[in-house]
Protein backbone atom coordinates (compact mmCIF):
# COMPACT_ATOMS: atom_id res chain seq x y z
CA UNK A 1 0.00 0.00 0.00
CA UNK A 2 1.22 3.25 -1.02
CA UNK A 3 0.61 7.04 -1.44
CA UNK A 4 -0.44 7.80 -4.90
CA UNK A 5 -0.16 11.47 -5.38
CA UNK A 6 0.79 14.81 -3.76
CA UNK A 7 3.66 15.62 -1.45
CA UNK A 8 3.99 11.83 -0.41
CA UNK A 9 4.01 10.06 -3.76
CA UNK A 10 5.29 6.77 -3.39
CA UNK A 11 5.34 6.54 0.33
CA UNK A 12 4.83 3.01 1.49
CA UNK A 13 2.31 2.55 4.29
CA UNK A 14 1.62 -0.08 6.97
CA UNK A 15 -1.19 -2.15 6.60
CA UNK A 16 -2.66 -3.37 9.90
CA UNK A 17 -2.93 -7.39 10.03
CA UNK A 18 -5.72 -8.95 10.43
CA UNK A 19 -8.00 -6.53 12.31
CA UNK A 20 -8.82 -3.94 9.16
CA UNK A 21 -9.36 -4.32 5.42
CA UNK A 22 -7.38 -1.71 3.76
CA UNK A 23 -8.37 0.14 0.96
CA UNK A 24 -6.21 -1.32 -2.20
CA UNK A 25 -4.27 1.31 -4.57
CA UNK A 26 -6.68 1.16 -6.78
CA UNK A 27 -9.65 1.71 -5.13
CA UNK A 28 -8.02 5.05 -3.56
CA UNK A 29 -7.07 6.04 -7.09
CA UNK A 30 -10.51 5.88 -8.41
CA UNK A 31 -11.94 7.45 -5.01
CA UNK A 32 -9.59 10.52 -5.34
CA UNK A 33 -10.16 10.67 -9.00
CA UNK A 34 -13.51 11.70 -8.54
CA UNK A 35 -13.53 13.71 -5.86
CA UNK A 36 -10.99 15.84 -7.83
CA UNK A 37 -13.63 16.13 -10.75
CA UNK A 38 -16.16 16.97 -8.41
CA UNK A 39 -13.90 19.59 -5.61
CA UNK A 40 -11.22 20.38 -7.95
CA UNK A 41 -7.93 21.04 -6.27
CA UNK A 42 -7.78 19.49 -2.85
CA UNK A 43 -6.77 22.53 -1.03
CA UNK A 44 -8.50 23.95 1.97
CA UNK A 45 -10.44 20.90 1.80
CA UNK A 46 -11.24 19.48 5.39
CA UNK A 47 -11.62 15.85 5.02
CA UNK A 48 -12.91 13.17 8.05
CA UNK A 49 -11.50 9.66 7.77
CA UNK A 50 -14.26 7.90 9.86
CA UNK A 51 -13.26 4.08 10.70
CA UNK A 52 -9.53 5.09 9.28
CA UNK A 53 -7.88 1.81 9.89
CA UNK A 54 -4.36 2.32 8.64
CA UNK A 55 -5.35 5.97 7.47
CA UNK A 56 -4.54 5.04 3.83
CA UNK A 57 -7.59 7.57 2.38
CA UNK A 58 -7.27 10.13 4.98
CA UNK A 59 -3.36 9.91 4.53
CA UNK A 60 -3.62 10.70 1.35
CA UNK A 61 -6.22 13.45 0.88
CA UNK A 62 -3.22 14.95 3.26
CA UNK A 63 -1.01 14.25 0.98
CA UNK A 64 -2.61 16.28 -2.28
CA UNK A 65 -3.40 19.33 -0.42
CA UNK A 66 -6.35 18.83 2.42
CA UNK A 67 -5.87 21.45 4.62
CA UNK A 68 -6.92 19.24 7.67
CA UNK A 69 -7.76 15.59 8.04
CA UNK A 70 -9.58 13.89 11.21
CA UNK A 71 -8.83 10.35 11.31
CA UNK A 72 -10.73 8.46 14.01
CA UNK A 73 -9.93 4.52 14.60
CA UNK A 74 -10.72 2.82 18.10
CA UNK A 75 -8.55 -0.41 17.72
CA UNK A 76 -5.43 -0.67 19.45
CA UNK A 77 -3.07 -2.03 16.49
CA UNK A 78 -4.82 0.44 14.49
CA UNK A 79 -4.02 3.36 16.36
CA UNK A 80 -0.39 2.24 16.12
CA UNK A 81 -0.55 1.79 12.59
CA UNK A 82 -1.83 4.81 11.75
CA UNK A 83 0.40 6.47 14.25
CA UNK A 84 3.40 4.96 12.26
CA UNK A 85 2.05 6.19 8.54
CA UNK A 86 1.31 9.41 9.75
CA UNK A 87 5.21 9.52 10.87
CA UNK A 88 6.24 8.39 6.95
CA UNK A 89 3.82 10.68 5.36
CA UNK A 90 4.39 14.12 7.55
CA UNK A 91 8.25 13.54 6.42
CA UNK A 92 6.88 15.14 2.83
CA UNK A 93 5.80 18.22 4.62
CA UNK A 94 2.21 18.29 3.82
CA UNK A 95 0.62 21.67 3.97
CA UNK A 96 -2.42 20.75 6.23
CA UNK A 97 -2.51 19.13 9.40
CA UNK A 98 -3.66 15.56 10.43
CA UNK A 99 -5.18 14.47 13.88
CA UNK A 100 -6.13 11.21 15.01
CA UNK A 101 -9.18 10.58 17.12
CA UNK A 102 -8.25 7.00 19.14
CA UNK A 103 -12.41 6.49 19.83
CA UNK A 104 -15.24 4.83 18.29
CA UNK A 105 -16.97 6.49 15.04
CA UNK A 106 -20.16 6.76 17.40
CA UNK A 107 -18.27 8.61 20.59
CA UNK A 108 -16.83 10.78 17.56
CA UNK A 109 -20.00 11.21 15.63
CA UNK A 110 -20.85 14.39 18.07
CA UNK A 111 -18.14 16.16 16.99
CA UNK A 112 -18.94 16.40 13.23
CA UNK A 113 -21.51 19.42 12.77
CA UNK A 114 -20.61 21.19 9.46
CA UNK A 115 -17.08 21.18 9.34
CA UNK A 116 -16.25 18.75 6.89
CA UNK A 117 -15.76 19.17 3.14
CA UNK A 118 -15.38 15.96 2.48
CA UNK A 119 -16.39 12.65 5.18
CA UNK A 120 -15.05 9.35 3.97
CA UNK A 121 -16.72 6.36 6.33
CA UNK A 122 -15.37 2.98 5.41
CA UNK A 123 -16.89 0.56 7.99
CA UNK A 124 -15.23 -2.40 8.94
Amino acid sequence: MRIIAGVAKGQNLASVAGATRPTSDRAREALFSTLLSEFGEFDNLKFLDLFAGSAAVGLEALSRGASLVHAVEKDDAAVKTIRANQEIVEKSKPAGTFHLYAMSAQKFSGNIGNQYDIIFIDTP
